[in-house]
């Protein structure tokens, strides 16, 4: 199994339906699975985690950490 393919149900619930991601949204995207990453290793506190995902996609927060906004 390729990386990807991991990857694609998460694009697929940040997209909720909606049109290819434009540019911007897969920057964004990429910015809070960096902070997840991040987060998961011990490199940022859960105040920056947070942080960075209030300049992200509020559906995104919900696929990733599981919590509704």
């Amino acid at each position: 199994m390729k990386w990807i393919d991991q990857l694609l149900p998460i694009i697929e619930e940040y997209k909720d339906g909606g049109e290819p991601l434009d540019g911007d949204e897969v920057d964004s995207l990429c910015n809070i699975i960096r902070a997840k990453i991040n987060l998961q290793e011990g490199n940022i506190t859960d105040a920056e985690y947070e942080r960075i995902l209030d300049g992200n996609h509020p559906f995104s927060v919900a696929v990733l950490d599981g919590r509704s906004q």
